[in-house]
């Protein structure tokens, strides 16, 4: 996860839902960085870290990775960063680093999704989903 520097724990009830009107504040954009931690407390290996979000408004981008592992010394995910709406970097314990950018959600009829991996600055593979001639990662 991404330590803050400044949070605003809350426990909400019921659905939980959180409201913020921007109508009246000639708003350009809102960024905010939602977490959950379930149950409260001590960490324990039962701990959940998830939330659920819904949005109202013209576009909304949510970028999700899920690495499903029984024990927590077989995790290969080190770190994940989000860099923009579109663009994510994970970075394998391995020293591998995963960069995926996703573009043409919002306005274009073809979205394309591009998938690079390298390490030590390598480039290992890499495949995107509007090149057509390549089938497959390419090595």
């Amino acid at each position: 996860g991404k330590p803050f520097q400044e949070t605003l724990p809350a426990q909400p009830r019921g659905d939980g839902e959180v409201s913020i009107d921007l109508t009246n504040i000639s708003a350009k954009r809102l960024t905010v960085a939602l977490g959950a931690d379930y149950p409260q407390g001590q960490v324990t290996q039962y701990q959940r870290h998830a939330y659920s979000t819904r949005t109202t408004g013209r576009s909304a981008h949510f970028l999700t990775v899920i690495e499903p592992f029984e024990k927590k010394e077989t995790s290969m995910i080190r770190t994940v960063e989000a860099h923009s709406e579109s663009e994510l970097k994970v970075m394998l314990k391995d020293g591998t680093e995963h960069a995926i950018s996703i573009r043409g959600l919002a306005h274009e009829t073809n979205p394309a999704v591009t998938f690079r991996e390298s390490r030590a600055g390598k480039v290992l593979a890499e495949e995107s989903s509007s090149d057509s001639s390549r089938a497959g990662l390419s090595r």
